[in-house]
């Protein structure tokens, strides 16, 4: 609570949040989101869409903790373990680390194009929008509720790494064939649980359980030329809200981690966000000897990212401590033999803030 003694501009955060309060001409409690989202900018809080606002009360409990939690132990950890998500995402991991690395990144959520990392983030009224025209409105699952919906939105771009990883991915290749052999009609959201270990066959799918988790498909559409389009909407959260357990998606992983990423979140050093990322599908047709899985040449054609020795190194990964945490040095050792000199810089470089951060947890 405010009442702590926080600080914001070296003022008491209670009485900054009063001169907010007093910014559109009226003493009334309540901060106007006109006002509210550029100091929720500055803090790592979530936006209000346009036209809502927020009270004093409540913009004090979301602010503290965001506040008094930016410490330079904090922002230590924070930047070793994106250092380590991104090494494991240049590595092969290009879903779950780059989830990860954008999450621990305050800049990476910037609202405008990142034409450079493959993505574009868009206001949360905007989200909206690009969310309804997809068949997606507020309240119609977890993922739409008054919370949800004050979250910003990372789309990505066809092409990218995050899109060509999810492509890759036998639990969404196969979410898509379903609706491909029950008639490539138009439906609502498709609801796919990435967690489920007994459908992987591949590191593909332990870094799209990783990134996307609890997540749906939506916008599908038969190209007519063998593939389907569409969409993976995910919320980007540590929160046990999303799968009812105790400690939410890192429970599967180890209890070590848990306390210390929910730590991140909570001082606002991991950030929440939605996502929305480009999928491309071969499908076959659903009769005769063409009804088969995707074979590795095809599945290159949409993810040429590693090499097929790189892929096999890759293939064990079976949590998301050898996905993003203990298993970031794993992924930077799946580097080729013939990495060049910089390569092997980077690696060495990976490996040593990994250890930082494995003496954290």
């Amino acid at each position: 609570m405010a009442t702590d003694g926080v600080q914001y501009n070296g003022m008491q955060l209670n009485d900054y949040l009063k001169k907010l309060d007093a910014k559109d001409g009226k003493v009334d409690n309540k901060i106007d989101a006109s006002v509210w989202n550029s100091f929720a900018e500055n803090v790592g809080a979530q936006h209000l869409r346009k036209g809502d606002s927020i009270s004093v009360f409540q913009a004090a409990q979301e602010a503290s903790p965001l506040i008094s939690g930016d410490t330079p132990e904090m922002r230590q950890k924070q930047a070793a373990v994106r250092t380590a998500a991104t090494a494991a995402s240049k590595a092969g991991y290009s879903v779950s680390g780059e989830m990860m690395r954008i999450s621990l990144t305050p800049d990476a959520l910037t609202i405008g194009s990142h034409a450079k990392d493959g993505y574009s983030v868009v206001s949360p009224d905007a989200a909206q929008s690009r969310l309804a025209a997809l068949g997606l409105k507020e309240g119609d699952n977890g993922h739409m509720d008054e919370e949800s919906m004050r979250l910003k939105m990372v789309e990505f771009k066809p092409g990218s790494a995050v899109s060509k990883g999810l492509s890759s991915s036998s639990v969404v290749q196969n979410a898509v064939q379903n609706w491909y052999n029950q008639g490539a009609k138009a439906s609502g959201p498709i609801a796919i649980n990435t967690f489920d270990k007994s459908n992987w066959h591949s590191a593909d799918d332990a870094d799209t359980a990783f990134g996307v988790g609890y997540s749906y498909i939506v916008g599908l559409h038969d190209n007519g030329d063998g593939t389907v389009s569409g969409y993976v909407e995910d919320v980007y959260d540590f929160s046990p809200k999303y799968n009812g357990d105790s400690g939410g998606v890192v429970d599967k992983i180890t209890g070590k981690m848990l306390t210390q990423v929910c730590e991140l979140q909570d001082a606002g050093k991991v950030q929440n966000y939605r996502t929305l990322t480009p999928i491309t599908i071969r499908v076959s047709k659903p009769q005769g000897s063409q009804n088969q899985t995707w074979s590795q040449k095809a599945k290159d054609a949409v993810r040429p990212l590693t090499t097929q020795s790189q892929r096999e190194a890759l293939s064990g990964v079976a949590s998301v401590g050898s996905a993003v945490v203990d298993g970031a040095e794993t992924a930077v050792d799946a580097v080729s033999d013939a990495a060049t000199d910089a390569g092997k810089y980077v690696k060495q470089k990976a490996k040593q803030a990994w250890n930082k951060v494995k003496n954290w947890f």
